[in-house]
């Protein structure tokens, strides 16, 4: 496995150690001479992606899409009543100091 007869492929535990970087089964397993970090790392994409691809509920369209509206709608609500109270503070802040005059 990816040796020739004058140098022969290093193994651990069976595991010819050819081109272990690009292999994920094994490289998420102690087999592979890998850091600590790095199967980690490894581990932890894999892990992702399969509670992404199978555990996930994702919701439907409709729901989506009328989930976004009320955000909108929401958010030109908050958007109005920030404009409300700097205009009415704004026009305060003119009565007070036309009042020191």
């Amino acid at each position: 496995m990816g040796s020739n007869p004058t140098t022969p492929a290093k193994t651990i535990k069976g595991y010819a150690l050819v081109n272990c970087l690009t292999d994920i089964v094994y490289a998420s397993t102690l087999q592979c001479p890998l850091k600590t970090k790095m199967r980690k790392f490894i581990n932890y994409c894999k892990e992702s992606y399969t509670e992404l691809t199978k555990k996930v509920t994702w919701p439907t369209w409709k729901s989506l899409q009328s989930s976004a509206i009320l955000v909108a709608i929401a958010t030109l609500i908050f958007a109005g009543v920030i404009w409300f109270m700097d205009f009415a503070f704004e026009y305060l802040m003119v009565i007070i100091y036309n009042l020191k005059k």
